[in-house]
């Protein structure tokens, strides 16, 4: 089991293992505006790899920022957009 949380400028990713408990993973950098929304995608399989990544989402003002989250905690970032409306079609 896994999860995300958010503080204002920070993101965290933890995942729960049997003997210790709840292990934090990930951080993210500082985020110089207030984090408004966050996801949490499953696992993304890449083939030419054996273990699997997490995508993590996170949405300030009007950007989105994408991360790939890997089980030892390394990270990269996918790419940053911006949104054009936060309406649902």
């Amino acid at each position: 089991m896994v999860f995300v949380l958010f503080t204002l400028y920070f993101l965290l990713f933890c995942r729960l293992k049997d003997s210790i408990g709840w292990n934090l993973v990930w951080t993210s950098q500082y985020i110089e505006a207030i984090v408004e929304r966050i996801a949490l995608n499953a696992k993304i399989a890449n083939p030419s790899q054996d273990h699997c990544n997490r995508m993590v989402a996170a949405s300030y003002k009007t950007v989105i920022q994408l991360w790939s989250v890997g089980e030892d905690g390394g990270s990269r970032e996918i790419g940053r957009g911006t949104m054009i409306s936060y309406s649902l079609y």
